[in-house]
């Protein structure tokens, strides 16, 4: 993917009479323009996996054919939490009123269906085409208001029903922040088992930070300082190496523990002194298929307004060179739990283009499904205005 930009910008600095003014990061501005529709001669392949923005009896999930536009829609309420797996040929999701685990094809056809244990959580992600972990769940303790934290993790092998729990007993985790990395919980393991991610309190007193663990030598690689460490290690498929976002920055973490910052956006932050922040992020960003870009929501700080005032636009990373392209495309919302939240942006299978909730008309209840293609720098919306949450490859 080559983003061209059109010009850069950088927010107006916020008044720090205690710092020495740093010469702001240029964030590439490359504006996409968002059709009303696909073009006809539009040749996009693959399955989206679209999800009710308002959770109802039915119509709960619908696969959509980007090709045909056939949709086929799953009238069994309940299903929840839909994981694509690495190959993009299949997808597991939760079905919590069933009480189920189910495997499906891209074309909708039931490939699995295993029995939803009481002491499971919520799926957390897969590990390979074969394995997903569980966060697991343990109901709160006489005399206790929340239920068990950390959480232990079951990874699950979907075929051959093979499982092992790992248990979240590392060295100085937090036990008392309830920190939770993204879907995992407290615990994100690499596909061989040998690592694990978590959040650790021990760093110093203002902060919590993410470590970086070695099973086989029970030993800490490296530690993160982390204001915010409720964000996601997404591990690289072959295991070798993660990317965080840590302390208003991105960083990309080695199985051994070296650590390279990616991105430059906060020259001038420096807690716990007065500082400067220009950008924060929402919590969801992807990492494309061929693991060079990273999709997220940008948010431009600005300390004289309402965190619900915020510009949320979306933006790419490129991980090798470090820029960061803003497609002042502004983010849809959606609510989760009474909560305000953004949608993650979901990656193609060739990892050209990305399905989001946008909110380029704001008539429309704050958000519609577009697609953005970066290669061809176009945006057209889709049909209805879901929460995407996957995309499936044609291929067999």
């Amino acid at each position: 993917i080559q983003l061209t930009p059109t010009h850069t910008h950088s927010p107006a600095p916020s008044a720090t009479p205690t710092l020495t003014p740093t010469p702001e990061p240029a964030v590439a501005l490359n504006c996409f323009t968002i059709e009303s529709k696909l073009p006809d001669h539009a040749t996009y392949a693959g399955t989206l996996i679209l999800a009710n923005p308002i959770a109802g009896p039915e119509d709960d999930l619908v696969l959509y054919n980007l090709q045909s536009g056939e949709e086929t829609v799953f009238t069994q309420p309940g299903y929840q939490y839909p994981l694509v797996s690495p190959d993009r040929s299949m997808f597991a999701i939760e079905n919590h009123i069933a009480k189920t685990l189910e495997v499906f094809s891209a074309s909708g056809e039931r490939i699995k269906i295993l029995g939803w244990r009481d002491d499971w959580g919520r799926p957390a992600g897969w590990l390979d085409n074969q394995r997903i972990a569980i966060t697991m769940y343990e109901p709160p303790a006489e005399g206790e208001r929340n239920e068990k934290y950390p959480p232990d993790t079951t990874i699950l092998n979907l075929f051959t029903g093979q499982s092992q729990v790992l248990l979240a007993d590392y060295p100085n985790i937090d036990i008392a922040n309830r920190t939770y990395l993204g879907h995992w919980g407290a615990t994100v393991y690499d596909p061989s088992l040998t690592r694990v991610v978590y959040s650790d309190p021990s760093l110093n007193q203002l902060s919590l930070g993410i470590t970086l663990y070695d099973i086989l030598e029970q030993k800490k690689l490296v530690a993160i300082e982390s204001m915010d460490p409720g964000y996601l290690p997404i591990w690289y498929a072959d295991g070798s190496q993660f990317v965080v976002w840590a302390s208003t920055e991105f960083f990309r973490v080695s199985v051994d523990g070296a650590v390279d910052r990616l991105t430059t956006l906060n020259p001038g932050f420096n807690p716990p002194e007065e500082t400067r922040c220009n950008y924060l992020i929402d919590r969801g960003y992807t990492l494309s298929p061929d693991e060079e870009h990273l999709a997220f929501w940008l948010v431009v700080y600005d300390q004289n307004l309402h965190y619900s005032q915020f510009k949320v636009t979306l933006a790419i990373l490129d991980i090798q060179t470090g820029q960061v392209t803003d497609t002042c495309i502004p983010a849809g919302h959606a609510y989760g739990s009474g909560n305000l939240f953004y949608p993650y942006p979901v990656w193609s299978p060739d990892g050209n283009s990305l399905v989001i909730a946008a909110n380029y008309r704001p008539e429309q209840e704050n958000r519609d499904l577009v697609l953005v293609d970066l290669e061809q720098q176009e945006a057209y919306r889709l049909p209805g205005n879901w929460l995407p949450a996957g995309w499936l490859s044609s291929k067999p």
